[in-house]
């Protein structure tokens, strides 16, 4: 499939997503974090979390260098299939899409502002290193069989960590460190 392809399917996913209110993310009173609310949130359904305050902006040359778009203030990257993997770019909001079997076997938001991780196919992120250790933290949503399973989580120690939402069959299961499951979860 054409990249304009992916492109259009993550700005209509992130369109449904604003306008159906589901787990969209923003900054609380509390400090950065991502929180599941509907409050302010941009196109993409994220909001802004940057941790210094800084209006919201995505930067195209970071965004392109990781293999995403900019769309809006968030940097949507899909994972190519294979052993890459993924990383958000330092201080950017990332929406990263694995959707195929293998396609996220390590995904790094260590730097990040905040993540939301899609694992749309079975086993796209099987047995992956997740470092979620930046200040928004992550919000994972394992949609298909044995999707997050023998997964490897770091979260930060405060404030929002990981929230896992494990909503296919078998999707998450046998996995290590600090992350919140839901099972069952609520995907969008």
């Amino acid at each position: 499939m054409s990249r304009a392809w992916w492109v259009g399917t993550v700005i209509a996913l992130a369109a449904c997503r604003q306008l159906l209110g589901i787990d969209v993310p923003v900054r609380d009173d509390a400090g950065p974090s991502l929180v599941r609310d509907t409050r302010s949130a941009d196109s993409t359904g994220l909001a802004d979390a940057r941790p210094d305050g800084a209006a919201p902006a995505c930067d195209p040359a970071a965004c392109s260098a990781a293999g995403g778009t900019c769309m809006g203030d968030v940097c949507a990257i899909t994972a190519p299939a294979g052993p890459a993997g993924v990383q958000c770019p330092d201080g950017e909001l990332c929406d990263i899409s694995c959707d195929d079997q293998g396609s996220c076997p390590t995904i790094n938001c260590k730097h990040a502002a905040g993540c939301i991780i899609s694992c749309d196919a079975n086993n796209s992120c099987a047995g992956a290193e997740i470092d979620c250790g930046g200040p928004g933290g992550c919000t994972m949503y394992c949609k298909g069989g044995d999707t997050c399973v023998n997964d490897d989580f770091v979260c930060p120690n405060t404030g929002t960590g990981c929230d896992v939402e494990c909503c296919g069959i078998g999707a998450c299961s046998n996995n290590s460190g600090n992350a919140t499951m839901h099972e069952p979860g609520t995907c969008p």
